[in-house]
């Protein structure tokens, strides 16, 4: 009963026909939608919260999916409130922007893990702002800055949402089963088809643990730059995220038990870093893209079953 993007309007929107005396059960008061005030448990008044928690029609509790389906009984002779068209509209561009929103923490949140880390080799996509300032330097090449020229047209180049949007739309969805079942998804993401893939795995905890273990352990004994910690951290992390490039299988990082072989995971990353940095630089913002919707499987499943 659901759209295709998982929201709970119909086209067009099919709202519950709520009564004056209608109320919301009393953990919809948890709820972040909910909005205090005078007349705060009318369900009328919030009505997405309704059709989240159900409703109780004198002294009798509604679930959810009968709210939904108008499965419940109406007294003779009751008139029911409708919602103005202009309503439901509005409902439903609240429910694009939760969307969105939602959309955006998982983005945030992968950010934060070691595939986002992977994506520092490509850079962020660049605002309008930014592009403005390359075009100034550009023009003025006497005090122009090369490294600052070269990481922003990488950016520009690969991690943009139109980059995104063709790379991920030639991928088999993520199977979820898979992660949950056997701890790993795999995906094969055709970067430039038939010239260039790669095949992707998820990882675990127990990875990103052992890879900033191995960056403590280091920057103990070495006096290196933040910089250079940051960046080989970022290469680690792409380095367990890559199961094969064109088919060709990387040596496994995993002992026979499946736990981080550290001897195996430095062999495979010396492989890694052996790669152009072009190449490196487009396989950490797909890994990151990749990481990302392993994550919104997870949070649709919720959606759905919400």
């Amino acid at each position: 009963e659901q759209n295709a993007d998982g929201g709970i309007f119909q086209h067009p929107p099919s709202m519950p026909q709520l009564l004056p005396n209608d109320l919301l059960p009393d953990e919809a008061k948890a709820d972040p939608q909910f909005i205090q005030g005078h007349g705060a448990m009318v369900a009328i008044n919030q009505p997405i919260l309704a059709l989240k928690y159900g409703i109780i029609r004198q002294g009798r509790r509604y679930s959810p999916q009968e709210v939904y389906h108008h499965t419940y009984e109406v007294p003779p002779g009751t008139a029911q409130r409708k919602l103005r068209p202009e309503t439901l509209a509005g409902l439903q561009q609240l429910e694009e922007l939760q969307k969105k929103a939602a959309e955006q923490t998982i983005e945030n949140e992968a950010r934060a893990g070691s595939a986002g880390a992977a994506e520092k080799l490509a850079g962020k996509e660049t605002t309008p702002a930014e592009r403005e300032k390359l075009q100034d330097a550009v023009s003025r090449m006497d005090d122009f800055d090369f490294s600052q020229f070269r990481e922003m047209m990488v950016r520009d180049l690969l991690n943009n949402e139109e980059q995104r949007k063709i790379i991920r739309s030639r991928c088999k969805p993520i199977d979820i089963t898979s992660m949950v079942v056997e701890g790993v998804a795999r995906q094969e993401v055709q970067i430039i088809p038939g010239k260039f893939w790669v095949t992707f795995q998820s990882c675990g905890g127990d990875i990103e643990l052992a890879l900033k273990g191995l960056i403590a352990e280091e920057a103990k004994t070495l006096d290196y730059s933040v910089q250079y910690y940051t960046d080989k951290y970022s290469m680690m992390a792409l380095t367990a995220g890559i199961y094969s490039v064109n088919n060709n299988p990387l040596p496994n990082h995993l002992d026979a038990n499946d736990d981080f072989d550290r001897e195996a995971f430095l062999r495979k990353f010396k492989k890694v870093v052996k790669m152009p940095l072009p190449m490196l630089a487009s396989l950490g913002v797909n890994y990151f893209w990749f990481d990302v919707d392993c994550r919104k499987c997870f949070v649709a499943e919720n959606v759905k079953n919400g």
